[in-house]
């Protein structure tokens, strides 16, 4: 678990103002394999923000728990939430994945947007925002939690009914996808396997 091409795991700092971990102009052309959370970039985060990164290696997950071409898992954690000022998933901006992404719930930039382990989703809506990125690669999973760009929620504790995730949303702003999704066309390839996404 916890697999990435250049972080595997990458927690906030609740102490300090919730500061997720930063990861800037870093690519990786290896193939990324693991069980639960596999990135090419990072496998399992906690508000990060993660900018001009590109993924060029196969990236393959085995379990159930988010792959993704740039972050396989965003989890929301809620310790702390309700008395410091961050409330938000992370933030992925002008990535790019070139290779295929593989595994349950997968996506060309982000595999799975969920719940900590233990916690409930969110009272009111949280954001994970993928913003001008693109995905080239052949993406594949389960029909419905797969997307060109986002794959779906879950939450550890409850799994992936609606009344479970709806407020974990993701937001997809100025993306693209050419890639294929469970082997249809890009034209006819879903950005999100979700209906709890707004795309602009």
């Amino acid at each position: 678990n916890y697999t990435g091409g250049i972080v595997g795991a990458g927690h906030d700092l609740p102490i300090l103002g919730r500061s997720g971990v930063t990861v800037t102009n870093c690519d990786n052309y290896g193939a990324v394999s693991g069980v639960n959370e596999v990135g090419g970039i990072i496998g399992y985060a906690d508000q990060a923000d993660i900018n001009y990164c590109d993924n060029h290696g196969t990236v393959t997950g085995s379990g159930n728990y988010g792959t993704g071409g740039i972050l396989g898992f965003d989890v929301f954690n809620a310790i702390g939430i309700s008395f410091l000022e961050t409330d938000h998933g992370s933030t992925i901006s002008n990535c790019n994945n070139y290779s295929a992404v593989s595994g349950l719930r997968s996506g060309g930039i982000l595999g799975t947007f969920g719940a900590a382990p233990g916690d409930n989703q969110p009272n009111s809506k949280i954001y994970s925002t993928i913003s001008n990125c693109t995905n080239e690669g052949a993406i594949s999973g389960t029909d419905g939690k797969t997307g060109g760009i986002f794959g779906y929620q879950i939450t550890y504790r409850y799994g992936d009914g609606d009344s479970n995730i709806n407020n974990l949303y993701v937001k997809i702003q100025s993306c693209s996808n050419t890639g294929t999704v469970n082997n249809y066309s890009a034209d006819e390839s879903p950005l999100s396997g979700s209906v709890y996404v707004e795309v602009s």
